[in-house]
């Protein structure tokens, strides 16, 4: 497969930019007239977030940009807080997937009660597929687009398909999805998302998908020196980041922190990958680069190596096999000591 991104929220402390930790840091925010503030809220499973739209008067919308191609995969948890405040008939925007261009070239409307309809430019509009969502619901949606003169479109709800398109779905031949917006348009529902996944170049949805937050429990093998003089894991496993209130901290080459990890307590059919997500930064003017690290059954296996600003940034490796490429599963990643290691 090939992951655009996995996306659960969790490790978010506030909507807005804070020395690049905030949603802002990730998720671009616009809007007309200073409306469609965000806040990270329950998740759709607890003690995880999501991503809470809420009511504005003016129209807003939050972007991700993503690698272009003519295929994506999308699925995303979604709760509508009120259905009855949305739009009738063709219904509200909510989601839509855009070019390089910002060009609309496929999104999904919800209204009143909630049927979901599909429009795209390439195409005709599709009509409502016949299974509504509930309001104050957690629902999961997934979406297969092939944006071609002989393309596909394909909606799920809950791992049922509901509706499948074939046509021409192609805006023109420059077009790529490149971008995953949700739009709040005013005075309608607010709504939340959670455990998002994007894929390109790929045909089939992976099903309804659950993200789970695995944080540091305890120290394996340290380098790195804490602030405050703690066990280092609890400096980096806190509720919410607090930049440089605790931190670890080294400027020895290949000096490695790993950490074992609370376990899974789901009991997943399949594990589709291992996101790795951490913030960090430098405090000197040259180039500094970190990278992730996983250990297990006396292998390694790296993330990519990255680049370091004064601010924190916030890296993600997502890696779908584990060291040796042998699949995950459950017992695997519960083994796994996961850290990170200084380069340069």
């Amino acid at each position: 497969m090939a992951f655009d991104f996995i996306e659960g929220f969790d490790y978010y402390p506030t909507a807005v930019n804070a020395r690049g930790v905030g949603l802002e840091s990730t998720w671009i925010r616009a809007d007309e007239g200073g409306g469609g503030i965000s806040a990270m809220a329950n998740g759709r499973f607890m003690p995880g977030k999501s991503m809470h739209l809420q009511v504005a008067p003016f129209q807003a919308w939050w972007t991700r940009v993503v690698p272009p191609s003519l295929k994506k995969v999308v699925g995303m948890a979604l709760r509508i807080e009120t259905l009855g405040a949305m739009a009738n008939g063709v219904g509200s925007r909510v989601f839509g997937l855009l070019s390089q261009f910002d060009e609309d070239l496929l999104w999904i409307r919800v209204n009143n009660v909630g049927e979901l309809r599909l429009q795209a430019k390439g195409a005709v509009d599709m009509p409502l597929p016949p299974r509504p969502i509930l309001s104050n619901t957690w629902h999961y949606i997934e979406l297969e687009f092939d944006m071609a003169a002989n393309g596909r479109v394909k909606l799920y709800i809950d791992g049922e398909e509901q509706y499948e398109f074939l046509g021409n779905t192609q805006l023109n031949a420059a077009a790529r999805v490149a971008r995953l917006r949700y739009y709040l348009a005013g005075r309608t529902s607010s709504y939340y998302v959670d455990d998002i996944y994007c894929l390109s170049d790929v045909d089939k949805a992976l099903g309804e998908v659950r993200i789970q937050l695995l944080e540091a429990t305890g120290d394996f093998s340290i380098a790195f020196a804490p602030t405050p003089n703690r066990a280092n894991y609890l400096n980096i496993s806190e509720a919410n980041a607090d930049e440089d209130a605790s931190y670890n901290a080294s400027n020895v080459v290949g000096a490695t922190d790993l950490f074992s990890m609370n376990q899974i307590t789901t009991v997943p059919d399949t594990i589709h990958a291992l996101s790795i997500v951490y913030a960090a930064r430098k405090e000197d003017s040259g180039t500094r680069t970190v990278k992730a690290t996983v250990q297990l059954d006396g292998q390694v296996v790296d993330g990519a190596n990255r680049n370091l600003t004064t601010d924190y940034i916030w890296i993600r490796d997502i890696l779908e096999t584990g060291p040796g490429g042998t699949p995950w599963t459950k017992a695997r990643i519960n083994a796994a000591k996961i850290g990170y290691s200084l380069v340069l």
